[in-house]
């Protein structure tokens, strides 16, 4: 079941679609100072759907259901609904989630009673200016109770033809490296993971090996959205760029589409 929202620590909650040549994303970043939500669409150029710090508020309902002026989530294990209600309706969209394959762990779950969740290949509904998109998602949610002061990641997600996804971060949270690079083959289920020792990200170049065999991706950034994530105890700047990348393993080559994500700061 999906943690309801949570009031103390910090909770961030992370979606976005890929539709053919259109991204939808958003997300819920809260800490004990700040509670902030945003959204953009990438349509042939960058748009920032909401940029907001309007109160969060959880239903009763016993799993993740949240809502405020512009922005409502209600999510379970196996799917759920998101409205993003920008002021410019030609912004507005909403997006309907089955989920296919989930993903739990914890890199520290002692000390900073942390949960993670990673949804990497949902079934998305986009609907959109009047009309509906078949699209490929994700969905990140991870929970610090003690969050770590200092931090920073680098962060990619990506879809590789009809059935590939890849997903990526080389990241620091307090004294803690923390890295992962994994390809899952959405059809068959299979889940392959790279040695955490050999997986890396430079500014649009990550990699990892899986079997002896090393798989570089290559970022081309089409848009970006920056935010600077700001309150009397924090100071983190963040960025999310929508764009294309290849899969290099060997000789074989493929290319997809792709969202990075990039952090770092202070938490509090």
């Amino acid at each position: 079941m999906q943690l309801r929202y949570q009031t103390k620590g910090h909770d961030s909650i992370q979606y976005h679609v890929f539709c053919g040549d259109k991204v939808f994303a958003l997300r819920i970043f809260r800490t004990d100072t700040l509670e902030h939500h945003s959204a953009w669409i990438y349509d042939g150029g960058m748009r920032e759907a909401l940029s907001s710090e309007a109160p969060i508020t959880q239903t009763d309902a016993s799993y993740f259901d949240v809502a405020c002026p512009t922005l409502s989530i209600y999510a379970q294990l196996e799917g759920g609904f998101i409205a993003v209600k920008a002021e410019r309706i030609e912004n507005a969209f909403e997006i309907i989630f089955k989920t296919k394959a989930s993903y739990e762990w914890a890199y520290d779950a002692l000390d900073a009673q942390e949960s993670v969740l990673h949804q990497p290949n949902l079934d998305c509904v986009v609907r959109y200016q009047g009309r509906d998109y078949q699209g490929v998602g994700y969905h990140k949610r991870y929970y610090w109770r003690n969050p770590p002061r200092y931090w920073g990641y680098r962060f990619l997600h990506g879809v590789l033809g009809d059935n590939e996804i890849v997903w990526t971060a080389d990241a620091v949270f307090g004294l803690s490296k923390y890295d992962y690079f994994k390809m899952l083959d959405s059809v068959s289920g299979v889940l392959m993971e790279a040695d955490r020792n050999s997986c890396a990200h430079k500014d649009n170049l990550m990699f990892g090996e899986i079997g002896g065999r090393r798989h570089e991706l290559t970022f081309d950034a089409l848009g970006s959205w920056e935010k600077a994530l700001r309150s009397s105890a924090m100071d983190s700047h963040m960025r999310q760029q929508a764009g294309t990348f290849t899969h290099v393993v060997g000789d074989e080559r493929q290319s997809g589409v792709a969202l990075t994500e990039y952090c770092f700061g202070t938490l509090g």
